[in-house]
């Protein structure tokens, strides 16, 4: 009898330690109880529930260091166990063949040292938030994806937990994806909108752009609509002569487009679905979709049955099956993990470096002062013409008569009197006013 309770409790050690986290009086009484009965009866039972519950310990302590996002940007002081968490536990969440980690070349670690430098002599951090050689698209992608990394365990997705008044303290998991989502979104927001001139507004669309396609490729549809969301607020959305900038470059819209269409939200966002069917980890999926599910099913579905005899207590199972189902899937994808290390010079510019403004007032503010209406009115205009010069370029191709130069301005000019209509192969990226993403969760 005693060794059957013993290998119960090693197991609920082993695999449900979410129930001992934080508390560290039923810890004590645990232990207590292990020495006085195992150690007593079953010593080598009692020395391998007292190695796991130690085991676990140590584990509850240093996963968080594998993401380290603590609600903040300014929390990169956690990695300080960081040699400790990855010899513990990373040969666990590693994938069986995952590739060898790869790092910056040696002149890229020299360019960046120096660098971080000349930026903490002057008091800014531009020297890293401002060049495409320092801040590439890789690291901003890999550093993201990094910080992303989270353990979350099935009782968090259950009663709708991450919405009550008690969120962070009954879905910490979750509530740490979803404020690094909502801060990213505002620094990617910021960054543009602080950038007073229209080139280097466009150097850092691009540049967000490019994140987005890199995320996609290390399969991290999270930040991916992270950057999404902040590329399709209104304080951006509106930078006419910007995106009209950005557009010019053929390649690089059309990689980003092939983004936002595995993202996209129709159909109850089919195309993503099915994407993450075939895909292989290490992976991490959007969370705004399970939480949408989890959320109708919660919603449409009672806790109990209604019987013809006035029953209440018949449980509703079928909620339950599909409740286990998608969080199932959330499961899935922690087991595997992206085999990255950490960079101290990246991480710390990183960190140090961003700053984000979350209140939308202002940012909008912002984005009127550096594009005025006028100018976006303008940029509207040129980009009608732009586009029945194409519209009349594509209708001379296709008739095989050609159009002169002067045909196609005076049709402009005498279309171009009343108000722009607006193209929509000429409108910025932007989600679906639907979306998880675009509501901030």
């Amino acid at each position: 009898m005693i060794i059957s309770v013993g290998n119960f409790i090693k197991r609920w050690l082993s695999e449900h330690f979410q129930d001992f986290r934080g508390n560290e009086m039923l810890i004590d009484r645990m232990t207590a109880m292990c020495k006085q009965n195992f150690l007593v009866n079953e010593k080598s039972l009692g020395e391998k529930i007292l190695s796991t519950l130690e085991e676990q310990r140590q584990v509850a302590f240093l996963l968080p260091l594998l993401g380290g996002y603590c609600g903040s940007f300014y929390s990169y002081d956690i990695y300080r166990n960081w040699a400790m968490a990855k010899a513990l536990l990373r040969p666990r969440l590693l994938a069986p063949n995952s590739p060898p980690p790869s790092f910056p070349s040696p002149l890229t670690l020299m360019t960046l040292t120096l660098s971080r430098l000349l930026a903490n002599s002057a008091s800014t951090n531009k020297a890293f938030i401002g060049s495409d050689d320092l801040c590439c698209s890789v690291f901003r992608a890999r550093v993201l994806t990094f910080i992303s990394t989270r353990q979350i365990h099935p009782k968090e997705c259950l009663d709708q937990c991450w919405s009550k008044k008690d969120k962070y303290t009954r879905a910490p998991n979750v509530m740490g994806l979803i404020d690094l989502f909502n801060h990213c979104a505002s620094w990617v927001s910021s960054t543009i909108i602080g950038q007073s001139k229209l080139e280097d507004r466009v150097r850092e669309i691009k540049r967000f752009m490019r994140v987005a396609i890199e995320l996609r490729r290390l399969n991290n549809f999270n930040g991916c609509q992270e950057i999404l969301a902040g590329l399709s607020d209104s304080s951006i959305y509106r930078l006419r002569a910007s995106w009209l900038k950005v557009e010019r470059d053929d390649k690089l819209m059309q990689e980003f487009d092939e983004v936002k269409k595995a993202l996209s939200p129709d159909k109850s966002w089919v195309t993503y679905r099915a994407i993450l069917k075939e895909i292989q980890p290490p992976c991490i999926p959007y969370l705004g979709v399970y939480l949408t599910d989890l959320t109708f099913i919660e919603d449409g579905n009672s806790n109990y049955l209604q019987t013809t005899d006035s029953r209440t207590d018949i449980i509703n199972f079928e909620k339950c099956r599909k409740q286990a189902l998608v969080i199932g899937n959330i499961l899935l994808y922690q087991q595997d993990s992206y085999n990255f290390e950490r960079v101290d010079v990246i991480f710390d510019m990183f960190f140090k470096g961003l700053k984000f403004i979350e209140d939308k007032d202002a940012l909008h503010k912002m984005s009127r002062t550096i594009e005025p209406s006028e100018m976006v009115e303008e940029a509207k205009r040129k980009a009608a013409k732009k586009a029945e010069r194409d519209a009349a370029k594509k209708k001379s191709d296709a008739a095989g008569t050609p159009v002169s130069p002067s045909q196609t301005l005076k049709k402009s000019s005498s279309t171009s009197g009343g108000t722009p209509r607006s193209s929509s192969s000429s409108a910025s990226p932007s989600l679906s006013s639907g979306s998880p993403a675009a509501k901030r969760f």
